[in-house]
């Protein structure tokens, strides 16, 4: 997708264009640090609330040496109040995962946006689209509408819990187990997400000539034109930025003629705006980015196969120790 010419929006309105490399990448650095938040959660996960009692601890001396590598739980006395009386670690994931459920709309909302403004942009995967019940030449991003509605209910459950939550006394309250029930329901919704998005992004491709032909009409080149002819004449850049504001503000309207007509004043083309665009510092460096993206994924990989094998020990233990 590097080589691919792709539309980036600011206001809802075509801003600039760059490699399509770099819209994909985008969510995967926002993934990979919302991953991050979510392993680092893991901590939370794994503090020991037995030996709480009620409330205020229990007469029972426990062996945390034990308990803790049975059951994966940290070895550190924890606080019994806050142990029974707080759903910190749910809550916490809950508004995480309505944050990965948050962004995952919004890639579901740039692609039902960019199918309905540019002419068959988008090569999508069958499974993912569906005709209208009256109208046969529809042709419905579908799941994609469901990874919005999926994104509201996770936030709902998110909001639901903090609601619940935020009018108890501390202590511990049968409340909780509605904060419980909208945890088990938001790991549900996420996980069903996963699978959509996964499957879709798979099967993906991009029509470039298309989407190419969808921004020839539209100056996404302009706030590198300015730059480039300021960084080669020594002009500066507000100067040069009003000479072609002037240009726009003369059209009466930013079309085809427009935009030739505003090139052709500083001796540019299409193929020569597009060449420089492919040139910027951030094109020159994506193959770094996709390295690092990759090293990223790899590291959390790991991160996640000595999580399971640590599980798996722990379960080992408890299962040994019950024989």
């Amino acid at each position: 997708m590097k080589s691919i010419i792709f539309p980036f929006f600011t206001h809802e309105q075509v801003a600039q264009c760059g490699s399509a490399s770099i819209y994909f990448m985008s969510y995967e650095q926002t993934l990979a640090n919302l991953w991050k938040l979510l392993f680092q959660g893991i901590e939370l996960l794994e503090e020991n609330p037995l030996g709480s009692g009620a409330a205020s601890g229990s007469l029972v001396e426990m062996d945390r040496e034990l308990i803790g590598d049975m059951l994966c739980l940290d070895k550190a006395v924890l606080q019994p109040y806050y142990a029974t009386g707080s759903r910190l670690f749910a809550l916490h994931y809950l508004n995480l995962l309505s944050l990965v459920m948050l962004e995952f709309s919004r890639f579901a909302e740039d692609m039902i946006l960019l199918n309905s403004l540019v002419p068959n942009p988008l090569n999508i995967p069958k499974e993912h689209i569906a005709t209208s019940s009256i109208m046969p030449h529809k042709r419905n991003l579908v799941t994609m509408e469901t990874i919005r509605a999926n994104s509201s209910k996770a936030s709902g459950l998110s909001f639901i819990a903090q609601s619940i939550y935020k009018g108890l006394p501390y202590g511990y309250n049968l409340d909780f187990q509605g904060i419980n029930d909208a945890l088990i329901d938001s790991l549900d919704a996420v996980q069903k997400t996963l699978d959509v998005v996964k499957d879709f992004v798979k099967g993906l491709t991009i029509n470039e000539n298309a989407i190419r032909k969808y921004i020839e009409d539209k100056p996404c080149w302009s706030s590198d034109l300015v730059e480039y002819i300021a960084l080669k004449s020594g002009k500066p850049a507000r100067e040069v930025y009003m000479v072609l504001s002037k240009l726009f503000n003369d059209c009466k309207a930013i079309d085809s003629d427009c935009i030739s007509n505003a090139l052709s004043h500083f001796d540019f083309s299409f193929d020569t705006i597009s060449s420089i665009i492919k040139n910027k510092p951030i094109e020159a460096n994506i193959e770094k980015l996709l390295e690092e993206a990759q090293e990223r994924l790899e590291n959390d990989k790991d991160n996640v196969v000595k999580t399971s094998l640590s599980v798996e020990k722990c379960i080992s233990k408890l299962l040994s120790s019950s024989q």
